[in-house]
C-alpha cells in the first residue's frame, strides 16, 4: 500500500512535540469535516473509512484515557479527557504539565479542532476523531458507514478489523474486554495503512 512517508513522521513529530512544548491553544479552529469524508493521507494510502452520522450517547459519560502513539521509532502520549454527551463528544488531550495540546469537538454540526501553537497542519484531527470510533463505536454504526465503499468490518474473539478482499487494513484489539463506563479498559488500534499503532487505557471514568 502507497502511503506519504514524510506525512506520517510529520504527524508523529508535530504529536511529540505537543507533549514535550507549549501548549497554549491558538485562536483559529480546522474546517470543519463532513460525515462521508476521507482524510487525504487516507485517499493516498488507499484506505476508505468514512465517518458515521452523528448519534448522541444511551447515556452521557465522562473518562480519563492514558494514549501512547507508535510509528516506527516514533513514539507520543498523552492523557486525554473524553466527554460525550447529547450536545458533544468532546476530546481534549493534555501535556505533561497539563496544559491543553489539542480540544476536538464532533456533533451534528460537524467537527472543529483547536491545537497547540506551532502544531503543523499535517497533524489532522479528524484522524484522531476516526480513531476514536473506529476503537469504540458500535461495529454496526461501522458497518453501515462503510457497506459501499468495498470495505468491510467484522469483529470475533476481541478482534475489530476492517478488511477489503484479502487484506486487512485495521485491526484492534481489546484484551480482556473489562470496561470502565461504557467504554472497554484497554484497546490497542494498528492501522497497517497509515503505518502507525495506538495504544489506549481508560483509567477513569463518570456516568
Amino acid at each position: 500500500m502507497r502511503l506519504s512517508r514524510a506525512l506520517a513522521v510529520i504527524v508523529f513529530a508535530g504529536m511529540i512535540g505537543l507533549t514535550l512544548g507549549g501548549c497554549s491553544t491558538g485562536p483559529g479552529s480546522r474546517t470543519p469535516l463532513a460525515e462521508g469524508s476521507e482524510t487525504a493521507s487516507e485517499g493516498e494510502a488507499g484506505l476508505v473509512f468514512v465517518l458515521p452520522p452523528w448519534t448522541p450517547p444511551a447515556q452521557p459519560f465522562e473518562l480519563q484515557q492514558l494514549l501512547v502513539g507508535r510509528y516506527g521509532a516514533h513514539t507520543f502520549s498523552f492523557t486525554t479527557q473524553v466527554r460525550y454527551d447529547a450536545q458533544a463528544l468532546h476530546l481534549v488531550a493534555l501535556g505533561p504539565l497539563g496544559g491543553r495540546a489539542m480540544d476536538l469537538r464532533w456533533s451534528g454540526q460537524g467537527l472543529t479542532a483547536a491545537m497547540a501553537i506551532g502544531v503543523p497542519d499535517a497533524v489532522q484531527p479528524e484522524r484522531i476523531l476516526k480513531d476514536v470510533i473506529m476503537i469504540y463505536w458500535p461495529l454496526e454504526a461501522l458497518q453501515e458507514a462503510t457497506k459501499s465503499t468495498g470495505f468491510v468490518w467484522h469483529e470475533d474473539g476481541g478482534v475489530r478489523r476492517l478488511s477489503k478482499g484479502a487484506d486487512t487494513i485495521v485491526t484492534v484489539h481489546y484484551g480482556d474486554r473489562e470496561r470502565i463506563g461504557p467504554w472497554p479498559q484497554q484497546a490497542v488500534l494498528e492501522n497497517k495503512a497509515l503505518g502507525y499503532t495506538i495504544e489506549a487505557q481508560t483509567v477513569g471514568g463518570d456516568q
